[in-house]
């Protein structure tokens, strides 16, 4: 028997999806290219302008590691931007899965896995283990999620990412996924170029969409996320 998803008038339909798709790929990519090129000035580093502007191109969010291929090299402010993004929403997943698997157990192992993850990603203080996860977590990762993000020079991202982009990159991580960390941790963190690592008593809280993502309630066991005390 035929599964008839897709199958009845399937050569017009296809049709109809490789119309899209090469207009997507030739034209709205490219475009959407050019102007975060000319619009760099008034956009700068606000992630939410780039995702409120990539979507009225008509861009869906994966493709911005093709439009960031698409970005020449001496738009060198452009290409962080787009690069810091999706490294963003690549921790962001990462994160959420090493926190699900804590996160119906126990609070303080909820926490574990979101300061181990950060840890691996930005903390300096283990510089070989921190190239390591970059190279074999983080960056195919990050491939596999936004094909054309990582071109083939910047196989040692970690290198090719300032002091004030990976601070950039640590504050859109913790708004993407709603984690709390105290204000004078963050301030340190940044200021020693994240020389240390984090301390379980510095998340003091993660917020309602990280819960909500991480936990599936157990009947008559809500979670409840209280401020962490030392």
């Amino acid at each position: 028997m035929h599964n008839s998803f897709g199958w009845i008038d399937a050569a017009s339909h296809q049709a109809d999806v490789l119309k899209v798709t090469t207009l997507l790929h030739e034209e709205a990519i490219p475009s959407f290219a050019k102007h975060l090129m000319k619009e760099y000035p008034a956009i700068g580093n606000n992630h939410s302008e780039l995702i409120v502007r990539c979507h009225l191109m008509g861009v869906n969010c994966r493709w911005l590691g093709k439009v960031r291929a698409q970005v020449p090299f001496e738009y060198s402010s452009v290409r962080q931007m787009l690069l810091i993004e999706v490294l963003a929403r690549t921790i962001r997943k990462l994160l959420w899965n090493e926190a699900r698997k804590q996160a119906s157990k126990a609070q303080v192992l909820l926490h574990n896995a979101i300061v181990g993850t950060l840890n691996a990603i930005f903390d300096r203080t283990h510089g070989e283990a921190q190239a390591s996860y970059w190279r074999t977590t983080l960056q195919p990762e990050a491939l596999i999620r936004f094909p054309y993000c990582i071109e083939p020079h910047e196989e040692n991202l970690l290198s090719h990412l300032s002091a004030s982009a990976m601070c950039e990159l640590f504050r859109l991580v913790l708004e993407y996924t709603q984690i709390e960390i105290d204000s004078a941790a963050i301030e340190q963190l940044e200021h020693h170029n994240f020389m240390r690592s984090l301390e379980l008593r510095e998340i003091v809280g993660v917020g309602i969409r990280t819960r909500t993502a991480f936990i599936i309630p157990r009947i008559g066991m809500p979670y409840t996320c209280e401020r962490m005390r030392e």
